[in-house]
């Protein structure tokens, strides 16, 4: 466990022309600056070189004190991910960026040393990790390949796991008997026997995509094949589905 990092800058941070930032004793240097936004308490500075000019340190810091709930209200601090780390907005690119400023990257300036411009690095990185860590598994991708849920959609009212209770022989990828649901039946029954094998073979837990389907099927391009059967059997579901539903407002009406 890391220790508890203090609220307040215990020293001078003095940041120099070349982007780097230290800490120095109160008494470092006479002359110092003054900026209408503090980082951790602090809003007396120094600047070594021509121009006193916000160091990358410096934008962190304050970023750091937004994440904290410490900040100052400036303008910018909330935009620090987009802006300076140049990474996407959303909940949990927030919460991913947030827990990284909060990080062990300060942790050498608070031990004296000198830091440059390569800690946006070190919290885009930790960033990235803990956004791989807030993403759900099944939203995640495994050696390019995604993971689905059974509850994954393929028409209205359909799921993959509507396909996958069906009895399948993996080995030619045949139906040993008819599903339980006849909305399955119909959709299927709409497909051409290698477009069908592709499917049962994509409903198959040994199998991760469609392309890996449609290769499993025996499709010459299996790429493209395998993607043209995605996109019909969800053009198909969604037609049953309508069709069902007219029928029955029309049974209804005559009623």
């Amino acid at each position: 466990m890391l220790p508890r990092q203090p609220d307040t800058l215990p020293g001078l941070l003095v940041m120099s022309s070349d982007g780097s930032a230290r800490l120095e004793a109160e008494d470092y240097a006479s002359e110092s600056f003054t900026r209408s936004c503090p980082v951790m308490g602090r809003a007396r500075f120094v600047q070594e070189g021509d121009t006193a000019v916000a160091t990358p340190v410096y934008w962190a810091l304050q970023a750091r004190d937004w994440a904290k709930g410490t900040g100052c209200g400036c303008s910018g601090a909330e935009n620090f991910a987009r802006r300076e780390l140049v990474l996407p907005s959303g909940p949990q690119w927030d919460q991913a960026v947030s827990t990284a400023l909060l990080g062990d990257w300060i942790e050498p300036l608070l031990a004296g040393e000198r830091l440059d411009k390569t800690v946006y690095s070190r919290i885009k990185t930790e960033a990235h990790t803990v956004h791989r860590q807030l993403v759900p598994l099944w939203r995640r991708r495994v050696r390019s390949t995604r993971i689905a849920l059974l509850e994954t959609p393929i028409g209205e009212n359909l799921t993959l796991l509507d396909l996958v209770v069906g009895d399948l022989r993996i080995d030619d990828l045949v139906f040993e008997s008819a599903f339980d649901d006849e909305r399955i039946n119909a959709v299927l029954a709409q497909l051409s026997l290698t477009e069908r094998r592709v499917a049962m073979a994509w409903a198959h837990p040994s199998i991760a995509t469609w392309t890996e389907a449609a290769r499993y099927a025996g499709a010459a391009d299996p790429e493209a094949f395998g993607d043209r059967v995605r996109r019909k059997l969800k053009r198909l579901g969604t037609r049953y589905t309508t069709r069902t539903h007219a029928a029955a407002t029309t049974r209804d009406g005559a009623r």
